[in-house]
């Protein structure tokens, strides 16, 4: 549960980087 949480925060982190560029 958690290494998945983890792994979807940092890929929602990245999609919002992205879009925010």
């Amino acid at each position: 549960s958690k290494p998945a949480y983890k792994h979807n925060r940092l890929g929602f982190e990245i999609t919002m980087y992205i879009h925010n560029r």
